[in-house]
């Protein structure tokens, strides 16, 4: 049974051969019943294994369009996502804390360091705010430690907007 991994990687290289194995037996299983004059009916010998390439083939090329098509909505969704983050307004403390982690963007901030106590902000806001900034996709929370939060790319780009707007005020 090592053979079938070894089959379907070189059919993952040969998707055209996949195509053409897809298209061939969906003409010979097809054209003699609406054309018989073009092409005749092959004998019943070669009927199974003609079903058998065109339902094998059809497979894969499904898996492959349902691959492709979840692989592009997922860029677009991102992208979107970070169209809106660019463009989506902040409020004060968002803009206090982008302003922050764009001071030095190469470090993430901890939020178990900051002295809430002396703050006007809870734990809790917060926490919420950094929700809403990692929605728009202007920070990231890291998967291993909550606490971490850095900028993304577009979160660099607003960051760099709001620092120029402080730098023009002084």
């Amino acid at each position: 049974m090592d053979w079938i991994p070894a089959l379907l990687k070189h059919l993952a290289i040969a998707r055209s051969g996949v195509v053409a194995a897809f298209v061939t037996t969906a003409v010979f299983l097809f054209v003699p019943l609406f054309a018989p004059n073009y092409l005749p009916k092959l004998s019943e010998n070669w009927s199974a294994a003609l079903i058998g390439v065109f339902l094998f083939s059809g497979c894969l090329l499904s898996i492959w369009g349902l691959e492709a098509t979840s692989a592009a909505a997922k860029r677009i969704m991102a992208s979107a996502k970070a169209s809106r983050g660019l463009k989506a307004s902040l409020d004060d403390i968002e803009a206090s804390l982008i302003y922050a982690l764009g001071c030095n963007p190469a470090e993430p901030i901890n939020l178990d360091t900051i002295d809430y106590a002396s703050g006007s902000t809870t734990r809790l806001e917060l926490m919420e705010v950094v929700s809403g900034l990692s929605d728009k996709g202007l920070v990231d929370e890291n998967p291993f430690a909550r606490n971490l939060v850095s900028l993304t790319a577009n979160g660099r780009k607003r960051a760099l907007e709001l620092h120029r707007i402080h730098a023009a005020k002084k």
